[in-house]
């Protein structure tokens, strides 16, 4: 990547990151950072959590969890009673929160042990 376009980069998640702080919509940020779709906008500040690089990243995470433990709390007294809507609720705001923290472990690519090349015509039985 080019300096210029690892800056504008670098721009863009620390603008989205400020604008997520501030309560900004997905769509806001969209325009705002010049990305195309809200989805784009979501993974710019989801890069930015998972590098940790951009200042304010932990002070976003740390909203986000006070968020989340808002919901919950607000669910609390139905998943008591056993209401299965509000337990689903409260295991997808739960899931949530372990993905922002980070607790499940990345994906990552694995190679394979060896590998086999075979010539044309070697090791033929005919």
């Amino acid at each position: 990547m080019r300096p210029r376009d690892a800056a504008r980069a670098q721009w863009r998640r620390a603008r989205a990151v400020e604008l997520a702080l501030d309560g900004a919509s997905y769509d806001f940020i969209a325009r705002e950072i010049g990305v195309s779709s809200r989805g784009n906008a979501w993974r710019t500040v989801q890069r930015a959590l998972n590098d940790r690089v951009v200042a304010g990243v932990d002070e976003l995470r740390e909203l986000e969890c006070d968020r989340l433990d808002a919901l919950q709390v607000a669910a609390w007294a139905k998943v008591e009673q056993g209401d299965l809507k509000a337990i689903e609720t409260v295991l997808r705001i739960m899931d949530r929160r372990a993905r922002l923290l980070g607790l499940y472990p990345t994906k990552t690519k694995t190679q394979p042990e060896y590998v086999s090349i075979v010539r044309p015509g070697a090791g033929a039985t005919g």
